[in-house]
């Protein structure tokens, strides 16, 4: 009888033990919500030299940003970054530009699904070292 109860309590602090590792790892894990995120890098870019494109198909309310890190502006201390949604045979929409420096900068939450890009509108010759998107 001692040893059957014996049984009994270890299958107890087993089964314990193995959901409090379950819920630690379950608490500790945090999801990633965001659609989507690329990285890259920039050389020698010039006025008008676009980003490739990614889809934001606005499942979710997440901004997108742009991060910068190891830049060279060409002795400028920030660089004009305009942000678009491109739209087939006709103009693409601008969805604002922002003077960037070697950080992350916000859009916001895009309200329209589609193909977006950035482009660079300056007159230096630009390099980054690691361009983070994120949407």
């Amino acid at each position: 009888m001692f040893m059957e109860n014996k049984r009994v309590s270890t299958r107890r602090k087993a089964t314990l033990v193995a959901g409090v590792v379950l819920a630690a790892t379950v608490a500790g894990t945090v999801p990633s919500w965001a659609e989507g995120q690329w990285s890259s890098y920039i050389s020698n870019w010039t006025n008008g030299a676009e980003s490739r494109r990614w889809t934001d198909n606005h499942k979710d309310g997440n901004a997108t940003t742009i991060g910068f890190s190891g830049c060279n502006f060409g002795g400028a201390g920030a660089v004009n970054i305009n942000l678009y949604r491109a739209i087939d045979y006709w103009p693409d929409d601008s969805q604002g530009m922002h003077s960037m420096d070697c950080t992350t900068v916000s859009w916001g939450a895009m309200g329209t699904k589609g193909e977006y890009y950035f482009a660079y509108e300056g007159n230096h010759t630009i390099n980054v070292k690691n361009v983070v998107v994120k949407y």
